[in-house]
C-alpha cells in the first residue's frame, strides 16, 4: 500500500486526513521491482476498481487514480500520483513548489529507491503466502515421517 499524503500550504504540517493511498497487487510489485529505475512504470485504478463503488462503476468521494514511477538522473525515481475526486481530475498542487506533472510527487535519490527496492523484493514472497504453504508442506512431512509413512522412521 503506498500513501501521499499533501503538506499544508504554509509547509509545515502534513494533511493527514487527506491521504491518497493505492493498494498495488502482487504482480505491481514484481512489474515495479523488475522495471525501475531502468524504465517507467505506470499503474491506474478506476472508480469501478475501487471500495465503495456501486453496480454503474461511479464512485463517491474515492478517487480514481494514475501513479507514475519515472527513473531520473543518477538513478533517482519519481512517485507522482494524479487523481480524480468528486468529478474533478487534475488536482491541484498543495503547494507551489510541488511539480507541475502531477500534484502529489515524492522524489526518491537512489539510495532511498534502493530501500523501497528490496522492501518490495522481500515482500513478494509474503503477499503470494509462499511461508505459509512452506510452513504446511514442513509440518505435513515432519508428521508423515514420525508416523513411519512414506517408508520414514522404519
Amino acid at each position: 500500500m503506498l500513501g501521499f499524503t499533501p503538506a499544508a500550504s504554509d509547509g509545515t504540517r502534513f494533511l493527514w486526513d487527506q491521504q491518497i493511498q493505492m493498494a498495488l497487487s502482487v504482480e505491481e510489485v514484481g512489474l515495479i521491482v523488475n522495471q525501475l529505475p531502468a524504465h517507467p512504470v505506470e499503474l491506474s485504478r478506476s472508480g469501478s476498481q475501487g471500495e465503495g463503488g456501486t453496480a454503474e462503476g461511479t464512485m463517491t468521494g474515492v478517487p480514481d487514480k494514475v501513479l507514475t514511477i519515472s527513473p531520473g538522473e543518477g538513478a533517482m525515481v519519481t512517485f507522482a500520483l494524479d487523481y480524480v475526486l468528486d468529478g474533478v481530475g487534475g488536482q491541484i498542487s498543495q503547494l507551489d513548489t510541488n511539480s507541475v506533472n502531477a500534484p502529489m510527487e515524492v522524489i526518491a535519490q537512489a539510495g532511498e529507491f534502493e530501500v523501497v527496492k528490496l522492501i518490495l523484493q522481500q515482500s513478494i514472497p509474503y503477499l503470494v503466502g509462499w511461508p505459509s504453504m512452506m510452513d504446511i508442506a514442513v509440518g505435513n512431512a515432519v508428521r508423515a515421517g514420525r508416523s513411519g509413512a512414506g517408508g520414514y522412521g522404519k
